[in-house]
């Protein structure tokens, strides 16, 4: 009776836990803002020193010597997703309302990698050193 009862238990303790990995975690995947790594930092373009990107909690900016069409313009309604560690997906809304993605990889805490999204109008790999 013993052997029955051991046999049992072991077999429903086995059966939840096969159960238990069966179950998908299901976070929220986009986020609202920029990620916390990211916040209040400011950063210079490693070719271009006077070139700048910097981050607010809810927006963010690309400075230029020259102005430009898109220079000193903050990028708001932005959301973002975790990739990978250190590498977040960026979505953000420009000021004529096109909305555009990029790669932000955060290296280490004096780098910071942008790379082009398909979707988006920038491509190729920009590499940032920060600055205070």
């Amino acid at each position: 009776m013993k052997t029955k009862t051991m046999i049992a238990t072991a077999l429903l303790t086995a059966g939840l836990g096969i159960g238990a990995l069966g179950t998908p975690v299901s976070a929220s995947s986009w986020h609202e803002g920029l990620p916390s790594i990211l916040r209040h930092t400011k950063w210079y373009q490693a070719k271009h020193p006077s070139y700048k990107l910097t981050f607010g909690s809810q927006s963010f900016a690309f400075w230029g010597p020259t102005g430009g069409a898109r220079f000193g313009l903050p990028e708001n309604n932005v959301k973002y997703k975790a990739v990978k560690r250190h590498l977040y997906l960026v979505y953000a809304h420009d000021r004529w309302g096109s909305f555009s993605g990029r790669y932000f990889k955060y290296t280490n805490r004096h780098k910071l990698i942008q790379y082009g999204y398909s979707k988006g109008y920038t491509s190729g790999t920009i590499v940032f050193h920060r600055y205070y």
